[in-house]
């Protein structure tokens, strides 16, 4: 498994972990942590694990942090 430099942002081709969506949001893995226990990021549990799909993640950046639901897919709307 390869890390990830700070001048190469997480692939869009694969999940992502904890520590690659706060990097990507450049926030603390505890900041991502408690926005994902609060439903403000999208995310997929794996048993214990959880997992981010990239494109829910930019997808959020976009509409400035509101969905109107934390999505199972890509999501296609932002709430206003």
């Amino acid at each position: 498994m390869t890390t990830n430099t700070s001048t190469q942002p997480p692939a869009l081709d694969k999940v992502w972990t904890l520590a690659e969506v706060a990097e990507y949001l450049q926030i603390t893995e505890r900041t991502a942590q408690r926005l994902m226990q609060m439903n403000q990021l999208p995310c997929i549990r794996v048993g214990h694990s959880v997992r981010f799909h990239p494109l829910n993640i930019a997808e959020l950046v976009r509409c400035g942090g509101k969905l109107l639901t934390v999505p199972a897919k890509p999501p296609t709307t932002c709430a206003t």
